[in-house]
């Protein structure tokens, strides 16, 4: 914006009109030389430097920096009027830049500036410093005392006389003489205002005398004065070398930028240009980097075409409530406050809060110094949607197959099923391997979609978890004699456990319902009891990935036995297997390129293999790991899923692969499933209310009945007619175990 101050008044007649496209200023011979000639002169160059800054610079944009620097911890110490009967005001102004220090607490600090009683709203002569040191005898020292001698470490000079280095110059008030202010400090430098390029002074600006809490905007308030030699004698003719007060000269334009402050709700903007915002003690805006105008668009533009939006440093949105209930919905407002932007908190606002970030937008650099909160309207307009069916399964879910039997299912049970670290065997009614943890099932259906006729080993079915407990075994190093029921803690750890089986002499314990990790090293505690001789020497976690089987007994003498299918977790490609002796085959891979195998594979891990000739994969299980060799054992062939034996000699195969268990819906290894509470997920996300009075509940049960040679068998009925009914057949839905443990095909 151009210069306010009107000059085309008397008595400086200067009638410069950008519109004549006047340039120059022409003088000739013999013509006497008009004042307002004169004032023309500059105001054509005025005005083609300004068309040439408007160009380059915005209005109020630093050109030569002058940094302007937030200070929001300013500290303060509050002095008495008088130091042994002399006033401090006589000497404040010598104090600025000189260090001083406490007597009593040896803090020392440098004066940065000061006010007067008359300035202080709480009438009190005030300087302020940047702490230095804190004191030499107590370090969380860090302030002034109260009731202090003040010394100065440089020597003081006023009026006719001096304070002496060493010597006190002020002391502190009797109570709560240290505080804390907020100031903005701005460093001389160049700024663009009013089409000129004016000089800034070094400035600081107390926002709030003893407070942080400010809320304010600061930037510079522009005044453009008219100066003459009545007021500035140094304006006289001086050609004699002195002012000459009988041959006054001319006047001046001055302009002048001073550091000052609005509150937040002042747009009064007339003479003053924003260079920073502070809300609530906080930094919201600042300029310090130069702005540039019509070049500025040309750069962003180039930079909008080269590389489009993109960010910096990441604005982070997240979404909170507006309205603090108080009751733990994390609301930012509390009753009674106004949001940032100005509105009532309420149950219909939530709040985008944005962190701060700094990024390009159409080539232009935004940048937020602090987090920025935003009111937006949540939306309140439903839709009706009928008929939404809801899959209901909360719990890990195993694929399985090589089913034998039917287990007990539902919630109201406290049948539990054993998880295996083993293959089911050439018996299906043994328990393989080991046991490694329990579980409770609340559904059993086939998974495959249909039945195989000739070959039950390949249908899939889907067993459904809850209550999961995978064990943990502890080695000791001495033996112990451990009776059930007994608790585990680990001393350092704080893992706790309780003991699944009794213990004679022994060092190897079994702990389920396990909460923390056990350390090797630790001591540990039995019932409570520090055992100072016993400590862990090793700790095997069980997880979800070692269970290879599942087992129970359904009743007095039934049983239910399945494999779980098996994932491939890791491929080695390439690999050598030796042929079987005793009853071993060894496997080396080219493809692990000098690293070792131990960290990938572990015993009881189970590995899968074409060979030719063989229509179903090949399975074996690791049961030794070294660097650069695994050991391998044959398991029990099952047709038309895997072939148990080992090769009978040398052979490479391209298609090596650990195979492990995963759940079908896991969120990794270790972590059981994303729900294991009674609920399920809606198919649709912010739904409003749910209404339940028309729906129905589909539901699996187990009926027993007893089929006769004929084929006949009593009527399987429902618990209340009027309530429940059974769905339309489905080979997922019915399923016809016999008591041999075999499955029966249903049509």
């Amino acid at each position: 914006m151009p210069q306010e101050t009107n000059l085309n008044v008397a008595p400086y007649f200067d009638d410069f009109d950008p519109e004549s496209n006047y340039h120059q200023v022409l003088f000739k011979p013999a013509y006497p030389i008009q004042a307002r000639e004169l004032n023309n002169l500059q105001s054509i160059l005025q005005n083609q430097i300004e068309d040439m800054g408007d160009n380059l610079f915005k209005e109020g944009s630093v050109v030569i920096p002058g940094q302007l620097t937030y200070n929001d911890r300013f500290f303060c110490i509050q002095i008495q009027a008088e130091y042994l009967g002399i006033p401090v005001s006589l000497y404040l102004d010598q104090l600025i830049g000189k260090r001083i220090s406490g007597r009593d607490s040896g803090v020392t600090a440098t004066v940065v500036t000061y006010i007067t009683n008359q300035q202080s709203v709480r009438g009190l002569y005030t300087l302020y410093l940047n702490y230095e040191n804190s004191s030499e005898t107590d370090n969380s020292t860090e302030t002034f005392f109260d009731n202090e001698i003040l010394v100065t470490e440089e020597t003081i000079s006023y009026a006719t006389t001096f304070i002496a280095a060493g010597e006190g110059f002020a002391n502190t008030i009797a109570s709560d003489a240290s505080a804390i202010g907020s100031a903005f400090i701005l460093n001389s430098g160049v700024y663009y205002l009013r089409g000129y390029f004016v000089n800034v002074d070094s400035q600081i600006l107390i926002l709030d005398q003893y407070s942080t809490n400010s809320s304010y905007r600061i930037g510079l308030t522009v005044n453009e004065e008219i100066v003459s030699s009545d007021t500035d004698p140094t304006l006289n003719d001086n050609a004699q070398g002195f002012n000459n007060y009988t041959a006054p000269g001319a006047d001046r334009l001055k302009i002048t930028a001073t550091l000052s402050k609005k509150s937040p709700d002042d747009y009064a903007d007339q003479g003053f240009v924003q260079l920073a915002e502070v809300q609530n003690g906080i930094l919201r805006e600042i300029l310090n980097t130069t702005k540039y105008n019509v070049l500025g668009d040309e750069l962003a533009k180039r930079t909008f075409d080269e590389s489009g939006h993109y960010y910096v440093k990441e604005f982070v949105t997240s979404i909170r409530e507006s309205l603090n209930n108080q009751q733990g919905n994390r609301g930012i407002y509390l009753p009674g406050q106004i949001t940032s932007q100005g509105q009532v908190p309420s149950d219909d606002l939530m709040v985008y809060k944005i962190s701060p970030g700094k990024a390009y937008v159409r080539g232009y650099e935004v940048e937020k110094l602090s987090s920025s909160l935003v009111d937006v309207a949540k939306p309140r307009t439903t839709r009706l949607v009928k008929n939404q069916g809801i899959n209901f399964g909360f719990g890990p879910t195993l694929e399985v197959n090589r089913v034998y039997g039917s287990p007990i299912i539902g919630f109201n049970t406290s049948n539990t099923i054993s998880l295996r670290d083993q293959r089911v065997g050439v018996n299906s009614i043994t328990a393989p391997g080991k046991e490694i943890g329990q579980a409770r099932l609340y559904d059993f259906s086939l998974e495959s979609g249909s039945y195989s006729n000739t070959n039950a080993n390949i249908n899939q079915w889907d067993l459904s978890l809850f209550d999961l407990d995978t064990y943990k075994d502890i080695d000791i190093n001495v033996a112990a004699t451990l009776t059930t029921p007994l608790q585990i803690e680990g001393e350092s750890s704080g893992a706790t456990g309780f003991l699944k089986y009794s213990v004679s002499s022994g060092t190897a314990l079994t702990a389920y319902s396990v909460q923390g990790q056990f350390i090797n090293g630790e001591r540990l505690k039995f019932n409570g009891v520090l055992d100072n001789a016993r400590y862990v020497v090793d700790v095997k976690n069980f997880e979800v990935n070692d269970i290879k089987s599942v087992y129970g007994i359904v009743g007095t003498a039934n049983t239910f036995t399945a494999d779980v299918v098996q994932t491939p977790t890791f491929s080695f490609d390439v690999a050598q297997i030796t042929g079987e002796s005793l009853g071993v085959s060894t496997i080396t891979s080219p493809a692990l390129g000098g690293n070792s195998f131990t960290g990938i594979a572990t015993v009881g891990n189970l590995v899968r293999y074409s060979r030719p000739g063989l229509n179903d994969f090949s399975f074996a299980r690791i049961t030794d790991v070294s660097t650069s060799s695994l050991k391998i054992v044959g398991i029990d062939t099952v047709t038309g899923v895997c072939d148990g034996a080992l090769p009978s000699a040398d052979f490479t195969v391209s298609d090596l692969k650990i195979i492990s268990t995963k759940l079908q819906n896991s969120t990794g290894s270790g972590n059981f499933s994303n729900n294991q509470s009674l609920y399920s997920i809606l198919p649709r996300k912010n739904v409003q209310s749910v209404d339940l009075n028309t729906s129905d509940i589909v539901f699996r049960q187990k009926f027993t009945t007893t089929i006769d040679a004929n084929g006949s068998t009593a009527a399987i009925n429902v618990s209340d007619p009027n309530t429940e009914v059974f769905l339309p057949f489905d080979e997922e839905r019915y399923s016809l175990i016999n008591s041999d443990g075999t499955t029966e095909v249903l049509t």
